[in-house]
């Protein structure tokens, strides 16, 4: 899943094909629904999300005005593990979503 920008889910599609992979993507970068972002985020295997300060985006899309606050989402839920650096020279966070599974109970 992405957003906006040169990383959008057809990006990540060719460069997955070109290395041998088959993966779905999914993301709208044309929408500014926070919640929709989020929704579509919780359920994707991985979320790629520009760095607001550092990334080469296109911000006149709808969608860019959510770079900063699902960043801020997805560092702040548990199944969301970042895999790249975390700091502010990244021009792209990417993150692998693996559910908390609640054993105890």
């Amino acid at each position: 899943m992405s957003f906006t920008g040169d990383v959008g889910p057809d990006t990540l599609k060719w460069v997955a094909i070109k290395g041998g992979l088959d993966i779905q993507t999914s993301g709208n970068y044309f929408t500014s629904d926070l919640e929709q972002a989020k929704t579509t985020a919780a359920f994707a295997d991985y979320v790629v999300i520009a760095n607001n300060l550092s990334a080469n985006y296109y911000r006149s899309f709808a969608g860019s005005t959510l770079q900063t606050p699902l960043l801020e989402w997805a560092l702040a839920q548990p199944q969301f593990r970042l895999l790249t650096p975390a700091d502010q020279t990244a021009r792209y966070f990417v993150f692998a979503n693996s559910p908390v599974v609640d054993f105890v109970g």
